[in-house]
């Protein structure tokens, strides 16, 4: 008797692997996971050569051979290439928490972008925002990583955004 592999528990298996220069984000969060069948995961390297696609290859098959997939083969597909297109909405804040721009051109429909805890009171406000907003955000990653928490853990998202918008003037 052959087992039946569920696909939708090896999308889940493989969103545990982190990208290996950008370890916030998971390969499935960056797109590089293009497709998953019982038989095959396959991915596209963000760009061709990157030297991170045998790091990706191998992390990718240690974790399905962890939970016990080993007949599932990993392939490399470099068509069609891989796009900033491809990275998931979660993934984009969790770039954009970690300090890297996801987007090079003006935000003109004035959604805000990010994790809604991290987010200086000037950006909440959609004011002129500078580098004090980036200290802000380390000010609440080092508070975080010392006591475990963000301050007003446990209230509501606009809880959080009443305050943090009042404290500038």
């Amino acid at each position: 008797m052959v087992a039946v592999i569920d696909t939708e528990a090896l999308w889940r298996v493989l969103d545990g692997v982190p990208d290996p220069e950008i370890p916030v984000v998971s390969v499935v969060d960056l797109g590089i996971v293009r497709a998953v069948t019982p038989e095959t995961v396959t991915i596209t390297p963000t760009y061709t050569g990157c030297p991170a696609t045998q790091v990706i290859e191998h992390d990718i098959r240690a974790a399905l051979d962890a939970a016990g997939y080993h007949g599932v083969a990993v392939e490399t597909a470099l068509a069609p290439p891989w796009t900033t297109d491809w990275i998931s909405e979660s993934g984009k804040a969790k770039i954009m928490d970690f300090g890297l721009a996801i987007e090079s051109r003006l935000v003109l429909d004035r959604k805000i972008r990010g994790t809604l805890q991290y987010m200086a009171p000037e950006v909440l406000k959609q004011d002129r925002v500078d580098s004090r907003a980036d200290l802000y955000a380390l000010g609440m990653t080092l508070y975080e990583t010392v006591t475990g928490a963000l301050p007003g853990y446990g209230r509501p998202s606009i809880a959080l955004t009443s305050v943090n918008s009042s404290e500038i003037g």
